[in-house]
């Protein structure tokens, strides 16, 4: 597809979008916490990836590439946002999970949650941003690597310093 694009076929980056939108909002919304910011991000990130997609050069798979972009355009709206506002848990976002589960489990599970995201919320970005890709999203420590423009020792340091912090911050509540 990427060829095919590069090759004076733009309709089928539609394709691309379609395939990635889930993973790239879903993305957006671990590091930003709104809906609302994380679906201005994703599309800020795909019209990135339109733009630059002529010059990609194959060396990388896709989906790296645009978790790169991602990545960056969700670090700088953190960094050049200066709003102090309060970000509601995302009902949607409920690990509770089950209407089955007992009252009580499902207050403990929103309690859970809500220290984890302000925990999460209290990390350096680069730090944010090692622990989304590598603990939530799964990615391997090299694709991390290339996502980030990082080094596998620095990725790794970053990984251990951030879980260390969550650790203390979490301590007493898992």
């Amino acid at each position: 597809m990427i060829k095919r694009f590069q090759s004076g076929e733009p309709e089928v980056f539609n394709t691309l979008v379609l395939h990635y939108n889930q993973a790239i909002f879903g993305l957006c919304f671990k590091f930003l916490h709104s809906s609302e910011d994380a679906n201005d991000c994703a599309q800020e990130s795909f019209i990135k990836a339109y733009k630059g997609l002529s010059k990609f050069n194959l060396q990388s798979r896709f989906s790296t590439w645009l978790y790169r972009i991602t990545v960056n355009t969700c670090l700088n709206r953190l960094g050049s946002v200066s709003r102090k506002k309060e970000v509601a848990i995302d009902e949607s976002q409920n690990i509770a999970g089950s209407t089955k589960e007992h009252p009580d489990t499902i207050i403990e599970n929103k309690h859970i949650q809500k220290h984890i995201k302000l925990c999460m919320e209290k990390l350096l970005e680069e730090h944010k941003a090692v622990v989304v890709l590598r603990d939530v999203e799964g990615l391997s420590y090299e694709d991390v690597a290339q996502v980030l423009g990082k080094t596998l020792g620095t990725v790794k340091s970053r990984l251990a310093r951030a879980r260390g912090k969550l650790r203390v911050c979490l301590e007493g509540v898992l």
